[in-house]
């Protein structure tokens, strides 16, 4: 089973992308950025919705909003792993 375009998934990419800050934007740190990746989180939604796995929707999504590869990068790892795993259990409660 794949994902529907529930807003409340949508919210809740939305509120894994800004406590983990995939692009360092500081979003995480500042009050009234709560929403810095919501167009992020709908795209995420979107292509996990058409079948595309996490990690290719998540890639597919940051190579268009930022930069070819821009998740790639060796300083971002870490962040990228904690992220997959928490997007992963929000889709994995989704599902059930």
């Amino acid at each position: 089973m794949t994902p529907s375009l529930d807003p409340q998934l949508i919210l809740r990419v939305s509120q894994q992308l800004h406590q983990h800050d995939p692009m360092n934007t500081c979003c995480s740190v500042n009050d009234g950025m709560e929403d810095e990746y919501t167009s992020q989180a709908k795209d995420i939604v979107r292509h996990l919705s058409e079948g595309v796995p996490l990690r290719d929707a998540l890639t597919r999504t940051f190579d268009h909003w930022f930069w070819e590869g821009c998740l790639q990068e060796e300083h971002r790892q870490s962040s990228l792993v904690a992220l997959l795993a928490s997007l992963s259990a929000v889709v994995q409660e989704e599902d059930a």
